[in-house]
């Protein structure tokens, strides 16, 4: 198992977002976390794009920043990861899946995992609430130390 602390070239996480009732079904998918830097200039733009121009780039990093997903268009077919898809996504998904790839909140737990990745995401959960920050600065903070 990749060590969490460092992001280095290539690392990639999983990441899981739970079904919500007549909402959203589950969604799979791994991703490239998003660096403290890159972060910073998307909340720089926010203060000067509107709330439309702010979510595109959202989808553009998102597209940038995931590996792959387990989206299906209604007939199973795969949907391609791009910033016009990731627009398509129900709201509330879209949301989700920015949060845990902006590191703000941690992944839901997914079912499939093994133990050992659910016990690692655990402690960061642990560390990033005694640290009083999200867990992407508690992440970030952390590869500082190494």
């Amino acid at each position: 198992m990749p060590s969490a602390n460092f992001i280095a070239d290539g690392y990639t996480q999983p990441g899981y977002v739970q079904p919500v009732a007549r909402l959203h079904d589950a969604l799979r998918f791994r991703f490239r976390p998003v660096l403290a830097e890159e972060r910073s200039r998307l909340t720089d733009s926010a203060q000067s794009a509107t709330a439309t121009g702010y979510l595109r780039q959202v989808a553009a990093l998102l597209a940038e920043k995931l590996v792959d997903w387990d989206i299906a268009d209604p007939l199973g077919n795969e949907v391609e990861i791009s910033p016009a898809n990731a627009l398509r996504l129900q709201p509330e998904l879209l949301l989700k899946l920015q949060q845990i790839v902006l590191g703000a909140v941690a992944s839901d737990l997914d079912p499939r995992w093994p133990d050992e990745q659910i016990n690692r995401l655990a402690d960061e959960e642990l560390a990033a609430a005694a640290a009083g920050c999200s867990i992407g600065e508690a992440r970030q903070q952390e590869s500082e130390k190494n």
